[in-house]
Parts: C-alpha cells; structure tokens; sequence
C-alpha cells in the first residue's frame, strides 16, 4: 500500500537522515537498514557514517532511484557555508570522491547518491572531486575514553577490608 502510494521510508539519528524510496525495494522481500557510525575525521564538518541496506541476506549497494541523504553540520568548524559538500569514500583510489549535487540549508546539506558506501560532509572551495585524509574511516567509534582508575582503587580498598577482617577473625579464634 505504500509503495503504490510512493511514501518514502525516512531513517535518522540525531546526526543524519536517509530517505528511502520503497521503490528501490522488492516486493515481499525482508530488508534491513544498517547504519554505522565510524570513527571522526578531524576536517569533516559532520559525522561519518557507513549506509547499507540488506535484502534477502544480500547488501545492495547500487540503486535505480535516488536516495536522499540529510547531513547536520557542525556549524562552529565551518568557515563558508557554500563550500560544503558531501563526499564517499572510495575503496579502490583510497579517497573521499565528491557526490555531486550537495545544497546546505538551515544547519543541514542534503545530497542524492544511487549508491551506499561511506559518507561525510567536508568544506571544500573550489572543484575539488577529491579529499585525501590520514586515513581510512575507521570502524572503531565508540565513547572518548573519560573513565579513571577510582574502580580500581575502589576494588583494592574493599579487597583490603576484606583480607583485614578475615585476619580479625582468625586472629580472635586462635586466641
């Protein structure tokens, strides 16, 4: 029903949306979405994320009909708006490859893609196709490491009263 009435599905987080036509998908087949954070890139003005969609067991990749993708943008790194663009990054070259099209509006820059792979946003002047980082996306995002030692030391002390009481009461019963 709805995808003879051509309502979208509209996956987001709090960083990103992607706007799924239903036509890109079989009829009575199971899909599911994947959408994974990847570890920060220190000059994209938004996170990273990695888009597949699995049908049937099978990532697709490619896709007949154009999906959107909704980016928010970290406004305090970005010096001119006009120069954002969205970028993949490309297995084969090891770069981050333009996706054409990109327009920001209100805190967010918005871009077609017919494929999935991994996507940011980067302020780029000029017609760069291209944007080399360090590294690769890496999968390894997770919270920033704030935790201390005070478990460790909480451990030990409660360790110490432990040992100290059963020596209490191994002393009082030998004597």
């Amino acid at each position: 029903m709805l995808k003879e009435k051509n309502v979208p599905i509209v996956i987001q987080n709090d960083n990103v949306q992607a706007i799924v036509p239903l036509g890109i998908l079989t009829n009575g087949k199971s899909f599911t979405f994947k959408l994974d954070r990847r570890k920060d890139i220190d000059s994209a003005k938004s996170p990273v994320y990695n888009f597949t969609i699995v049908v049937d067991g099978k990532s697709i990749h490619q896709f007949s009909v154009p999906i959107t993708l909704n980016f928010d943008v970290d406004l305090s790194k970005v010096k001119e708006p006009k120069n954002l663009k969205v970028f993949y990054y490309n297995e084969n070259t090891k770069e981050w490859d333009l996706v054409p099209g990109a327009v920001f509006n209100n805190g967010k820059v918005t871009v077609n893609t017919p494929h999935f792979s991994t996507f940011t946003v980067f302020e780029v002047s000029g017609n760069s196709q291209h944007v080399q980082t360090a590294s690769a996306p890496s999968t390894e995002y997770g919270l920033p490491d704030t935790g201390t030692s005070i478990y460790n030391y909480l451990l030990a002390g409660i360790l110490l009263v432990i040992i100290g009481a059963t020596l209490l009461v191994y002393r009082r019963k030998m004597s």
